[in-house]
């Protein structure tokens, strides 16, 4: 049986109880039975409360469902996130003010509710970039967003609006950089892009594949009818409404040509080169080679008692010190008397107490003191002072002595003389 004839035969069935009014359907809710006659129930709700899942009364299941939700529409896919839902990458933002009265573009800048006060409405362009048509009077418009050149090389472009209107390109992603490139000085008629032709059409303008280009457009409405519309031409695409995904809602992190780095940076400062040697360290100044000066590190092979003309510890210590040197110690200063002097070593012995007159063998004489041999002088030209003699040996049992040599028989009272070669010893008695 329809649904509809049963819903007939539902309104005029008498019932007792609620089961005898079940219509057999799910999502128009549960019937019931009240006072004799049937009701009908309230439809079922399906809401889990998110707002990235559709919410589904499936009828052939007899139950809710809650499949995710694909965020897409034509020309535009977006992301779903809680809460929010679906929000759109791609897109433009249309922009209305509304209670302005005038037909140019210059009543939309100046008027109370201007393009410098938050819009009246602003909603996403997910398909092209035009307006609603024929949709209200004394209002104003903005169309807005970053084209994204889909190829490089050149594009013409049209606007066609109602009242007057005008449209702005960037030379990069910056609003700032914005020119007019196109305007609508009256008005025309939907997508009539040839009423001003010298005006709607813009020169060629060159674009690079994957850069974004701030894009503005401006209508002014005053009465009658109102549109707003901007078509493209480039390579072999012919002319057609711009479709909306090819716009950024956002500004995207994509380099403009005028914002693009270089490979050579201008403005970084120098920096110094990465081989600098540390400033407490001379570049030019070599490694000093190991010292010998030093008294600990002094060669062991120099006789230590030897003086030197010059203390190691007095040496400057910041001189650069050369390789160790070998040089002859300072010789110590000589005794020995000049060469015209009488040696006092002699060179011949005086053999026995008769020479007293000549050494024997070198023409010099001899020189007895107290009957010591004082040695043999060379130089025939007077005695020179006698060298101090050895002391004499102590007599062995008395401290008496032999005075002269005429004491040949006796000591004077302490022994006899005793002669032996030059020598003369005192015996004991």
């Amino acid at each position: 049986m329809p649904k509809f004839a049963a819903h007939i035969e539902f309104l005029t069935k008498d019932c007792t109880q609620n089961s005898d009014c079940d219509d057999g359907i799910f999502c128009n809710g549960v019937e019931v039975c009240n006072a004799g006659k049937c009701e009908f129930g309230s439809a079922v709700v399906c809401n889990d409360g998110l707002a990235c899942t559709n919410d589904i009364c499936n009828e052939a299941a007899g139950m809710c469902e809650y499949p995710v939700k694909t965020c897409s529409e034509p020309g535009a896919t977006g992301q779903c996130s809680e809460p929010a839902g679906c929000e759109f990458t791609y897109g433009a933002t249309l922009e209305t003010w509304t209670g302005i009265g005038g037909a140019t573009i210059s009543n939309l800048m100046t008027a109370t509710n201007n393009l410098n006060t938050p819009p009246n409405s602003s909603v996403r362009l997910g398909s092209l970039l035009e307006s609603p048509t024929n949709q209200a009077d004394n209002y104003g418009q903005r169309i807005k967003g970053w084209l994204v050149a889909p190829q490089t090389g050149l594009y013409t472009f049209w606007i066609a609006s109602d009242d007057e209107g005008r449209l702005y390109l960037s030379t990069d992603d910056n609003p700032a950089n914005k020119v007019q490139i196109a305007n609508v000085p009256g008005w025309s008629n939907s997508r009539e892009w040839t009423k001003f032709p010298s005006n709607q059409q813009s020169a060629q303008i060159s674009l690079v594949a994957g850069r974004a280009y701030y894009m503005e457009a401006l209508m002014k409405e005053g009465g009658g009818g109102d549109n707003l519309a901007l078509a493209w031409a480039y390579g072999t695409q012919a002319q057609e409404v711009i479709p909306s995904h090819h716009m950024r809602m956002e500004q995207p992190q994509t380099a403009s040509p005028t914002n693009a780095p270089t490979k050579t940076p201008t403005a970084l400062p120098t920096l110094p080169p990465t081989t600098a040697t540390p400033t407490n360290v001379p570049t030019n100044v070599p490694t000093p080679e190991p010292t010998t000066a030093s008294p600990t590190n002094a060669p062991t092979n120099v006789p230590t008692a030897e003086p030197t003309t010059v203390s190691p510890t007095n040496a400057p210590t910041n001189a650069p010190m050369g390789p160790p040197t070998t040089a002859t110690p300072t010789p110590l200063p000589t005794t020995a008397p000049p060469t015209n002097q009488p040696t006092s070593q002699p060179t011949s012995l005086c053999l026995d107490i008769l020479d007293k007159v000549i050494c024997q063998g070198t023409g010099g004489r001899c020189e007895w003191v107290n009957g010591k041999n004082s040695g043999c002088i060379n130089a025939p030209s007077g005695p020179s002072p006698p060298s101090p003699s050895p002391p004499s040996p102590t007599p062995p049992s008395s401290s008496c002595t032999c005075s002269t040599i005429t004491d040949s028989k006796s000591c004077s009272g302490c022994g006899n003389c005793s002669w032996s070669g030059k020598d003369k010893v005192c015996a004991a008695l």
